[in-house]
């Protein structure tokens, strides 16, 4: 394999782990946007708007959870793409 050759795989497989990496950064926004938001909650006086919230967070981590779960093989693909 010509060194060029090696070079642009190299170049894909960087760029693969760069948008994975991009993808963790939102998750992790998105993570310490609803830390806040319920941090923010937790300081308000008690309400009966509390099994709407705990829904929707519940709703919010499966997202999350399932999003998380796809990028590891989301990343191989790109890479045995990369590869070809």
């Amino acid at each position: 394999m010509a060194v060029e050759e090696r070079l642009i795989k190299l170049e894909m497989r960087q760029e693969a782990l760069i948008a994975s990496m991009q993808g963790l950064l939102a998750i992790q926004t998105d993570i310490r946007d609803m830390i806040a938001e319920l941090s923010a909650w937790l300081r308000q006086p008690a309400s009966t708007d509390l099994p709407d919230l705990i829904r929707a967070l519940i709703t919010s981590t499966n997202m999350l959870r399932t999003d998380i779960a796809a990028l590891p093989a989301a990343v191989a693909r790109a890479v045995v793409d990369t590869t070809d």
